[in-house]
């Protein structure tokens, strides 16, 4: 049920494909899905390694959505969970 990641699990070997055109940017939804699949992977005993590449053989992640860090409020400086 991943839309931006393609998972295979495998003999304790979990590989996780970032398939997010056109530039695999590192924006909410791509994050939900890496921050649900690393929780995931973190509560399944079988698996013993994570692999993450990219479907893009010339892009791993390009880079953080720019408009995410203008909308951070620059007077939190709490630490956050």
């Amino acid at each position: 049920d991943y839309t931006l990641l393609r998972i295979a699990n495998t003999a304790g070997i979990c590989r996780a494909t970032i398939d997010h055109p056109p530039i695999n940017l590192l924006d909410i939804p791509l994050l939900t899905e890496i921050d649900r699949l690393l929780t995931e992977v973190a509560d399944d005993d079988t698996v013993r390694v994570l692999i993450v590449d990219s479907a893009d053989p010339e892009i791993f992640i390009a880079h953080a959505d720019v408009a995410l860090i203008s909308e951070l409020p620059a007077d939190d400086v709490a630490l956050h969970d």
